[in-house]
């Protein structure tokens, strides 16, 4: 699955994985996701779904999502849990220093 639309020189991959217990969506370093792969996954039943969020809106960057960007994506999608991946550590501080909610959170490892 194709996942970068803002950056024509990088391609990244997206990865659905089925088995008989469960369906999960994994997109990483992705900076959107192509309408084609967006309506899959919109039309999948995906128990879980992580992605790529590793700014705070506003950071220049044309490989990685920010988490109101991925939120937004996820919202689309309407997987059954979704979660926000890849996370910075100055987007991390950022959240907490702000007080910010978020709607889904980050994995943390």
């Amino acid at each position: 699955m194709y996942t970068n639309t803002f950056n024509p020189f990088k391609n990244t991959t997206g990865y659905l994985v089925e088995s008989k217990e469960k369906t999960i969506a994994y997109l990483t370093d992705c900076a959107g996701i192509k309408d084609n792969a967006l309506e899959l996954l919109k039309n999948t039943k995906i128990d879980e779904c992580y992605i790529d969020a590793c700014h705070a809106p506003g950071y220049p960057d044309k490989n990685h999502l920010n988490y109101e960007e991925a939120t937004k994506i996820l919202d689309e999608i309407g997987a059954k849990k979704s979660s926000l991946i890849h996370g910075s550590h100055e987007t991390l501080c950022y959240i907490k220093d702000n007080n910010i909610g978020l709607k889904y959170k980050y994995v943390e490892f």
